[in-house]
């Protein structure tokens, strides 16, 4: 068979085998998917869930104070490894695949492969990480012992995971993976625990209720998930009205947690073409210049997404960035509806008309100063 942009030859002697011609990786199969006509796909999934758990379950006083203050959790590691005045981005980027990485059993010949370093300056790298958040592998450890003794890993909701027959194994890839498996049950399957509690929120938000059950299903409906993310069929009618309540049954807060499941929005015209939005504010785009590498684009040519923001119903004020690394800038695309925006433009060295203007920054923790200025709009 055939299917374009590839030609794909299907191999009977090896019915397990496709032969893929012509295939480009920066294409993406999710643009495939489109939401029902007068509908927006709507994206929602939980910010860093794989380290606010953890977090949580252990109260790792390093890791516990970056997410309540909202900070930046792999420069907090990076600086706490190897000191304020040794930070940069490098570092960042070290800590952060360190971050991902070896709570869930990343080896030091990983970290060796990546990061072109020796074994040595690997295994010295995961020691350095490991004394960064004592208290976090502390509860590691306590959890693995547990598991051991009992045979039995249990997520925070209490479902259990059995992992006594790796753990009896003399096979060292069986025990391992058994000693893996005690971490990721606890974090990973209350990350799924979570995600099961919030299809149950938002059926009793909206399906529940016999009386509004039948009008909701023409405004909202679950399209699919994937890992920690949940996808909707959003009325662009009422997105507005419909966004903030799926957010709130979606963002979990347990009594006992000092910082909530925080949820991430992305819409758009499909899946693979997404925006990503502050429900509490203006929404925005950010291109790295790995993201314009990936995509093969220059700031000046993606600069020209900022009017894609306008089709979208409900707005008043949208921004978009890219860096652009030659001048060492990251440019600032602002547009309007409405408010007068010129001003706040100035304010950051630009200027432009009142409904569309510009500025040049020189961090982006400009850019994300320059966001919370324009929310105030």
């Amino acid at each position: 068979f055939k299917e374009t942009p590839w030609n794909i030859t299907y191999t009977p002697e090896n019915p397990n085998h496709f032969m893929i011609e012509g295939f480009k990786q920066k294409l993406n199969i999710r643009s495939a998917f489109c939401p029902d006509d007068d509908k927006y796909w709507v994206s929602c999934d939980f910010s860093a869930q794989e380290l606010r758990l953890p977090a949580l379950l252990s109260k790792e006083p390093l890791w516990s104070k970056t997410f309540e203050n909202g900070g930046d959790l792999h420069k907090e590691m990076a600086i706490q490894m190897w000191g304020l005045e040794n930070y940069d981005k490098q570092k960042r980027k070290m800590a952060k695949k360190a971050n991902f990485g070896i709570l869930y059993g990343m080896t030091a010949r990983n970290f060796a492969e990546d990061f072109k370093i020796s074994m040595d300056e690997a295994e010295d790298l995961i020691r350095k990480y490991k004394s960064s958040a004592p208290v976090l592998f502390e509860w590691v450890h306590n959890n693995e012992q547990k598991i051991i003794e009992t045979g039995v890993g249990k997520t925070f909701c209490g479902r259990p995971r059995r992992l006594g027959w790796y753990l009896r194994q003399h096979d060292r890839g069986l025990y391992n993976f058994g000693i893996r498996s005690c971490t990721n049950t606890v974090i990973q399957g209350s990350g799924a625990d979570i995600l099961k509690i919030s299809f149950l929120n938002i059926y009793k938000m909206f399906f529940e209720n016999p009386e509004t059950r039948e009008i909701n299903r023409n405004y909202i409906k679950f399209l699919n998930t994937v890992h920690d993310e949940i996808n909707y069929n959003v009325s662009k009618k009422h997105i507005r009205a419909l966004v903030p309540k799926i957010i709130s049954c979606m963002r979990l807060w347990l009594d006992d947690w000092s910082f909530p499941m925080q949820v991430g929005l992305d819409i758009g015209t499909r899946w693979g073409q997404t925006i990503a939005f502050d429900y509490d504010g203006a929404p925005y785009i950010k291109l790295t210049e790995d993201i314009m590498k990936k995509y093969e684009v220059d700031s000046a040519a993606a600069g020209s997404m900022i009017n894609d923001l306008k089709f979208v119903e409900g707005i008043l004020v949208w921004c978009f960035f890219s860096e652009d690394t030659k001048s060492k800038i990251i440019k600032a695309n602002i547009r309007s509806r409405g408010p007068a925006i010129n001003e706040t433009a100035a304010a950051y060295g630009g200027g432009g008309h009142i409904y569309a203007s510009g500025a040049r920054l020189k961090t982006w923790e400009e850019a994300d100063n320059l966001i919370k200025d324009l929310e105030e709009k």
